[in-house]
């Protein structure tokens, strides 16, 4: 669209005065809220915590029912053995990932506390449920071995590229 068709769509008025992107953000409201009363019911998560921006965290809170009383689950950078692409810390609810890829993903950018939002969002999604339980049974610790193995590929494959310039 052309500049001018979006300042007109975004001073466009009802009959009654609101603005468009009211009417806008009404309708996801709505939508929303069918959403939640369609039948489908999420289980609840722990809710995310510090390393994850702000305006994901708020996404995930309004889309699944968060556990009430549990301490969040944060995401963090720390130097880990280069064989490792992330680690947990059940007992501080924590997922660590490899600072040693952190330049990689990053491509360059500057690190901060929530940085890396995709990444990070993508490893709460992955991983939330193993806190909810004490220990990892066989089919999870399989996963998280699976898991491993295709992030290390992945992190050493962004590394390549990093140093070929690309």
């Amino acid at each position: 669209m052309s500049p001018e068709v979006v300042v007109a769509l975004e001073d466009a008025r009802d009959g009654d005065g609101r603005l468009f992107t009211e009417y806008l953000t009404d309708g996801e409201t709505t939508y929303r809220e069918a959403r939640k009363t369609s039948g489908t019911i999420r289980k609840p998560v722990i809710p995310p915590g510090k390393g994850i921006d702000a305006s994901v965290r708020e996404t995930i809170e309004e889309e699944l029912p968060l556990i009430p009383g549990e301490d969040p689950i944060s995401v963090r950078w720390q130097t880990l053995d280069n064989s490792a692409f992330f680690e947990l810390d059940r007992e501080n609810r924590t997922i660590h990932l490899n600072q040693n890829y952190r330049a990689a993903i990053l491509g360059g950018r500057k690190g901060t506390l929530n940085d890396a939002p995709l990444l990070k969002s993508l490893m709460y999604l992955l991983l939330h449920q193993l806190f909810e339980k004490e220990y990892s049974g066989k089919r999870e610790k399989d996963n998280l071995q699976l898991w491993q193995a295709v992030m290390v590929s992945a992190a050493r494959a962004e590394l390549e590229r990093v140093a070929d310039g690309e």
